[in-house]
């Protein structure tokens, strides 16, 4: 992360830039979309070439379809899809893919084992063979912090509750939360919220999206949503796990490094 602050008498500018080495391509590529679990042609292209990344077992059960937009998921654990949920997308696991149901992955799976039964399916091409690890990305979350403290929106609490029926909009962008927070409000939140322990999303607002800023962090606990409000931009469990239920969408990225598990309709 490369941070650059300018200052000019009672002014002050901030510039902020996050490099990821993405390895992507053969050397002197300049084609990003190459690489991935399986390609022994191309180089990984590191965690944020992919839709939703888990680093232990990843869960899909209910119903609903979810597209990807040509996209990939990948698991570091096992892949288990049950009831009738549609994923459009190509799944990658460094265990096994299981499907069961009526299940279905529109595009390609790879695993070292894949199982599909009853009317389950997968519509693209299975390859069963040892599938590497993705390193799950250790983001510094320095920059976000310290954009909250000159906002004024380091707030601590166990958990930090926010509510009711009106819009909450989050000074600058950041609500940065030292301990855990809960949203249980029918209104607006808009603004990204990062939590030091878990983050607990409930009730029907929707989250919206502020400039580039991530959805919601936890950074060392875990993330729960049972709420049927929509949220926008990357959510990440640093260390712990993502649990969805209930309705609403998501348009993102989401990066667990413990397991991810979705049920229901959303």
């Amino acid at each position: 992360t490369i941070v650059s602050v300018a200052t000019c008498k009672d002014s002050r500018a901030m510039a902020v830039l996050d490099l990821q080495n993405f390895g992507g391509g053969t050397t002197g590529s300049s084609t990003p979309g190459e690489g991935g679990p399986g390609d022994t042609n191309h180089p990984g292209i590191g965690a944020f070439a992919y839709a939703i990344l888990s680093g232990g077992t990843m869960d899909w059960s209910g119903s609903g379809t979810l597209d990807a937009g040509g996209g990939k998921f990948h698991s570091n654990g096992k892949y288990n899809m049950t009831g009738s949920k549609f994923v459009n997308a190509n799944v990658s696991s460094s265990v096994s893919v299981k499907l069961v149901g009526s299940t279905e992955i529109v595009g390609d799976a790879n695993a070292p084992s894949i199982s599909v039964a009853g009317t389950a399916d997968v519509t693209g091409t299975e390859t069963e063979d040892a599938v590497p690890a993705v390193t799950i990305p250790d983001i510094d979350l320095t920059p976000y912090y310290n954009e909250a403290v000159k906002n004024g929106t380091v707030v601590s609490g166990s958990p930090y509750h926010v509510g009711g029926a009106a819009d909450y909009v989050i000074p600058g962008g950041i609500l940065w939360v030292t301990g855990s927070f809960k949203w249980s409000g029918s209104g607006k939140i808009v603004g990204s919220v990062i939590a030091t322990g878990d983050i607990d999303w409930s009730g029907s607002g929707d989250q919206i999206k502020y400039g580039d800023y991530p959805a919601f962090i936890s950074r060392d606990g875990d993330i729960s949503y049972t709420g049927s409000g929509d949220t926008h931009g990357l959510i990440y469990a640093k260390t712990g796990g993502y649990d969805r239920s209930g309705s609403g969408a998501h348009l993102g990225q989401i990066i667990a490094n413990g397991a991810f598990d979705a049920c229901g309709s959303w």
